[in-house]
């Protein structure tokens, strides 16, 4: 190599260890709780389903892995893992706090009137059932992302701008469905929104039902995911 040529080498090489390295790729947040939701919303069916209730059961112990990458979300990825024992049951306090939203995005047609402790009880201890979640031998549902991809303004509402394929385990059965989604940079803070329906036969479970059909839970239920979080 004649003198010039190493003379060039060796000040790009110079040049490039000078230059500081970008780094790139997804950051870890770490979900706050308070601010965040899990929840499943199940709806009313049967000729008396006047005197039935539409249900939010929503998760009060789960854990969440979430990495986030702005520059490119489509590299965005998290899984939820939550204790089946752990759900609550028209909590009077979520309802407020997140129905107003729900009803926005009209997953909801009507609003979740208040039922008793003793009613919400006994849909808890029918939702754990082995005939429902058998929470027993199935303890833990686990939901993840596998892919997320931009939604064409064709496939509806821009609002939830990219689509996200879910991965969702209930009762040892695991489900593969689209979600919309989207996502939000708030000061520091990310915030992860998502939607999607799922049917209990996918999992193997019956729609709960009694009266001999009367009153009963439609097969479709929806999932809902808002998570606020912090980089770590």
């Amino acid at each position: 190599m004649r003198y010039h040529d190493r003379m060039s080498a060796l000040s790009l090489y110079l040049l490039l260890a000078a230059t500081p390295q970008v780094m790139s790729g997804p950051i870890e947040y770490e979900v706050i709780p308070e601010e965040s939701v899990f929840a499943l919303g199940t709806h009313k069916a049967g000729f008396a389903s006047g005197l039935a209730h539409n249900h939010l059961i929503v998760a009060s112990g789960y854990s969440v892995r979430l990495a986030f990458d702005a520059a490119d979300p489509s590299r965005t990825s998290f899984q939820i893992r939550l204790s089946a024992a752990e759900l609550m049951v028209d909590d009077a306090v979520i309802k407020d706090r997140w129905y107003p939203r729900l009803s926005e995005l009209d997953v909801w047609g009507d609003s979740y009137r208040g039922i008793s402790d003793e009613d919400r009880e006994d849909v808890r201890t029918n939702m754990l059932d082995e005939t429902q979640l058998y929470a027993d031998s199935f303890p833990t549902i686990e939901v993840r992302s596998t892919t997320i991809e931009a939604r064409g303004a064709e496939r509806g509402d821009t609002h939830f701008s990219y689509e996200v394929l879910l991965a969702v385990t209930i009762r040892g059965e695991t489900v593969h469905r689209p979600f919309v989604a989207r996502y939000a940079i708030d000061d520091k803070a990310l915030i992860l929104e998502a939607l999607g329906v799922f049917y209990f036969t996918d999992f193997g479970i019956e729609p709960y039902s009694k009266f001999l059909g009367s009153v009963r839970n439609k097969n479709e239920f929806h999932l809902y995911l808002y998570l606020r979080a912090l980089p770590l």
